[in-house]
């Protein structure tokens, strides 16, 4: 986890083909994936307008990419990124060692090999699992860019720069409340939770779709769960069964989408 996380993995002055089929020239960023977005070029006017975040254009997403190559012709170098969708991203720079560079961090980053590839992306990898940005509470001493992985049963954080280390876990059972808007994800633990209780807030594009995995895993534990209690009833009335503590799971609620950090429910009783 860091909390002066870069995503910036390349930069440079390069030209790249337009719509109209001819080269222009701008300062190009490549980002990796992170709670402000996934991995994708930046164009700039030049370094200037980068420093100061003056893009020119929509970000260009390196997700479904087919294939990078690297061609030399008439002493310049360029550099193909093709996508699943038949359209491409071409990039012209005068030295081939700089070209080189360019596209074997590409295929590094897209898991390709030279030519026809397959995506072995993030999410591929570890499904359900998000960048997101942990703010900086007193019940942890870490915060920053980090891993959002969402299973059945519970809610892990992961270090972003090494995903096999565990930060915390969070049971989905242990849990009060949970909510999120456009940019955030939050919930509250309860005193059963490794942190105590507490809120913990997530900055991220991801918000809805953590909602949703943590609302469908919830709703899969309170089945469970119910099935189990009415199992329990009809077997404590023939005089076969025991009672058992089970914590319940928590009820997930619609919040409504403020700009500040969403709010969150009323607890359950």
């Amino acid at each position: 986890m860091s909390a002066n996380f870069n995503d910036i993995v390349k930069q440079g002055s390069v030209k790249i083909k337009n719509r109209l089929g001819m080269y222009q020239q701008y300062w190009l960023i490549l980002r990796r994936p992170s709670s402000r977005g996934p991995l994708r070029f930046e164009k700039y006017k030049n370094e200037k307008a980068s420093m100061l975040m003056e893009s020119s254009g929509k970000p260009v997403e390196l997700k479904d990419v087919d294939s990078i190559d690297h061609l030399r012709k008439d002493g310049k170098s360029t550099v193909f990124v093709y996508f699943r969708n038949e359209k491409s991203f071409q990039i012209e720079l005068q030295m081939e060692s700089e070209a080189i560079s360019w596209m074997l961090i590409l295929q590094d980053l897209c898991c390709l090999s030279r030519g026809r590839g397959v995506d072995l992306s993030l999410n591929n990898n570890m499904p359900d699992t998000f960048n997101v940005f942990l703010l900086q509470t007193p019940l942890m001493n870490v915060y920053g860019e980090c891993l959002l992985q969402i299973t059945s049963d519970s809610i892990y954080l992961l270090d972003v720069d090494n995903p096999d280390r565990c930060l915390m876990v969070w049971p989905l059972p242990s849990l009060r409340r949970y909510s999120r808007d456009e940019t955030k994800f939050l919930f509250e633990s309860g005193r059963s939770c490794k942190t105590g209780e507490g809120i913990f807030i997530f900055n991220t594009i991801h918000s809805e779709d953590i909602y949703q995995k943590v609302w469908g895993a919830s709703n899969a534990i309170a089945e469970a769960y119910n099935l189990s209690q009415n199992g329990r009833s009809n077997a404590t009335s023939n005089g076969s069964m025991s009672r058992i503590g089970v914590s319940l799971p928590p009820v997930p609620v619609q919040s409504s989408r403020p700009s500040a950090a969403p709010p969150l429910p009323a607890r359950r009783p």
